[in-house]
């Protein structure tokens, strides 16, 4: 009896740290698609970090009161180098390493370039303590650290991570 009360209770709480929400664009798809409703854990950063890969919901100082939907592929102190055949991180060196990424809309395009917005030109980003990098999966088709005024993302702009579909595609 104990045992249960205590995993309803559990449950309970963990319920309270989610949020529907829902998804406006194109530029996460194929993995979230417009219209989407999603589960946002709203506690997943309380108890930890956000990592490579996460789905993230955030808002940022450009534009406080749009709320946005990205995949965190730079973490703090990192040099991510976005190319037209992909996203690289570089080590103190130099070295590159290609990021796997399967999730990207046309992964196979990506080799080719077909996959970023026309005219945009390879980059390398230092992510600075604290913040994160954000693309979407949807390269050529999503507003991110690429192309906002202050392309890095603070923790506490991080409101939540994606769990789960609820309802959609």
């Amino acid at each position: 009896m104990f045992v249960s009360a205590l995993v309803s209770g559990f449950f309970a709480w963990r319920l309270a740290y989610m949020t529907p929400f829902l998804v406006q664009g194109p530029s996460m798809e194929p993995t979230v698609h417009n219209g989407t409703l999603f589960a946002l854990d709203t506690l997943a950063y309380r108890l930890g970090l956000p990592e490579r890969g996460d789905i993230v919901v955030f808002h940022f100082e450009d534009d406080p009161d749009y709320f946005y939907v990205k995949r965190i592929v730079g973490l703090p102190g990192e040099r991510v180098h976005v190319a037209t055949d992909g996203v690289y991180l570089e080590d103190q060196g130099g070295t590159k390493s290609k990021l796997f990424e399967p999730y990207l809309a046309n992964a196979a395009s990506a080799a080719t370039g077909k996959s970023l917005k026309k005219g945009y030109k390879d980059e390398t980003f230092v992510v600075p303590p604290g913040k994160y990098m954000v693309l979407g999966d949807n390269r050529a088709d999503s507003l991110d650290s690429r192309f906002f005024k202050h392309p890095f993302i603070p923790r506490e702009d991080i409101q939540g991570k994606y769990l789960f579909t609820l309802l959609g595609i």
